[in-house]
């Protein structure tokens, strides 16, 4: 048994010993602490704490004797790895609103899709606008590559493999797009090789991804596509539609049902188009099968119409030029107006006599949606899935209850009119406190005044399209040759500093 000397020594006492009796000391407290340590250690380990121990303190409530709930583990998510599973072109259908929205198309590393937060109304997501940083450009495809990856349908949102049926701009909806993705796929490579199309057994799409989605962007259906399938050169035809009323407004939908018949048939619609020097068009020729103007409502399957006086401008065509839709618009409004008269579509269809496009504004993008679209190669569209039954109503539990909000909305707004209404002299004398200024419909309740309206045929022509694409060319070379003399400047420079 070691001798316990860790007795305290007084300074003098320790310098009256010698060398070696000083070295014993320490070797002797050296082993004690080591023993008392190991007996220590094995207290704590089998012998019960007391209150007072701070092992007790840690481990044990004082009050209750119970140990404490140990911290959860933090489980670490492996990297999903889609590699695993194969995948395969899917259809989707897609409908949206594009009023919240910089058009259709991701713009890459310049756009992303905002956070999300749960709707009060359900199930959907709606936009987190407090949380949104205002200097980010939004499109309706970040969105749908932003659900298609949190449900790991597809590896990475940045570099998605994609073709769509047609690109609307900001503002603009869509109630049929159609956009062509390779999905991740529940099947087995041997299934898939033996029946491409095959729907059994397959993953819920709609369900899947509409639950990551905002509830102004839904998928409507799905459908396996062949695996050489483009949703934009397989295309046949393409159909837009155009709300507006009457409500308000002097427009003669007579007349501008005469200016629609001139848009049928294959033209050179270049004075109906906003030219675009990036694409380097010189031609401008397209196909319009039918162009007509039909009245309608806002009511839905099973009631009763809502409302008269809306009308809506349906045009379908092989294909759309840039802002062709909403150059259209904006002379129908004019004649319409008694501002043109219906021969002024056939003049600007008369490229002979009119090669540069007059200056115009173009109608407002809010009323118009991409309404149809049609294939070459037909599509089986699926709209449930064998898991679940109920995707196409939770659609449309959230389809309608949008379209009521939006009906309640216009209730309160009326109410205001009424109350304005009731003002001194009414609605009618209010508007007609500036008789002098002539308003030119524009279409989604905007107008344009102006003081003396300039015919279309009077005004300023737009450039030649062949200098517009010299232009565009011109300012890409400059680019070009300023990046390079930047890089030469900065080699020039890392070469002098080394």
């Amino acid at each position: 048994m070691i001798e316990n000397t860790s007795t305290t020594h007084s300074r003098d006492e320790l310098e009256k010993l010698s060398k070696e009796q000083l070295i014993d000391i320490l070797l002797s407290k050296t082993v004690v602490d080591s023993v008392l340590g190991e007996a220590t250690t094995s207290k704590k380990d089998t012998d019960p704490p007391s209150v007072g121990d701070p092992f007790l303190k840690e481990h044990v409530d004082p009050t209750t004797k119970t140990k404490a709930k140990p911290k959860p583990k933090v489980k670490v998510s492996r990297p999903f790895d889609i590699s695993k599973y194969q995948c395969r072109p899917i259809a989707l259908k897609v409908f949206y609103l594009g009023w919240n929205y910089m058009g259709l198309a991701s713009q890459g590393e310049n756009s992303c899709a905002l956070p999300l937060a749960k709707s009060s109304k359900g199930d959907s997501m709606t936009l987190d606008v407090k949380n949104a940083n205002k200097n980010i450009v939004t499109t309706i495809e970040d969105y749908i590559f932003s659900a298609l990856e949190t449900c790991r349908l597809i590896a990475d949102a940045k570099n998605v493999d994609l073709s769509r049926c047609g690109r609307t701009d900001k503002g603009v909806s869509g109630l049929c797009q159609v956009l062509v993705i390779s999905l991740r796929s529940a099947l087995s490579k041997e299934q898939l090789e033996d029946e491409p199309l095959m729907v059994d057994g397959e993953l819920s799409y709609i369900d899947m991804i509409n639950k990551s989605l905002p509830e102004d962007i839904r998928v409507l259906s799905w459908a396996p596509a062949p695996s050489s399938f483009n949703a934009r050169f397989n295309c046949k035809s393409r159909s837009y539609k155009y709300f507006f009323t009457t409500h308000g407004t002097e427009l003669d939908v007579e007349r501008m049902k005469e200016a629609c018949n001139y848009l049928v048939g294959t033209h050179d619609y270049r004075n109906f188009c906003r030219q675009d020097g990036s694409k380097q068009l010189t031609s401008f020729v397209r196909d319009i099968f039918e162009a007509q103007i039909q009245s309608t409502d806002i009511s839905y399957p099973g009631t009763k119409a809502i409302s008269s006086g809306a009308y809506e401008v349906f045009v379908r065509g092989s294909g759309f030029l840039w802002h062709q839709i909403r150059c259209i618009m904006a002379v129908l409004f004019r004649i319409g107006q008694g501002l043109e008269l219906p021969s002024l579509v056939k003049s600007l269809l008369d490229i002979e006599q009119l090669k540069q496009k007059p200056v115009y504004e173009l109608a407002c993008p809010y009323p118009l949606v991409l309404f149809d679209c049609t294939y070459d190669i037909p599509l089986n569209w699926q709209v449930n899935s064998q898991s679940s039954t109920t995707s196409l109503l939770r659609v449309y539990r959230s389809i309608y209850t949008q379209w009521y909000e939006s009906l309640t909305k216009a209730y309160h707004f009326s109410n205001v009119l009424r109350v304005l209404d009731q003002g001194q002299g009414g609605l009618a004398q209010l508007l007609d406190l500036d008789s002098t200024a002539i308003p030119v419909i524009m279409g989604g309740g905007s107008d344009n005044y102006v003081r003396r309206y300039i015919p279309i045929m009077k005004r300023p022509r737009s450039a030649p399209v062949e200098v517009t694409n010299k232009k565009y060319l011109d300012r890409k070379l400059a680019k070009l040759e300023s990046k390079k003399h930047l890089e030469a400047d900065e080699n020039g420079s890392n070469a002098s500093k080394a």
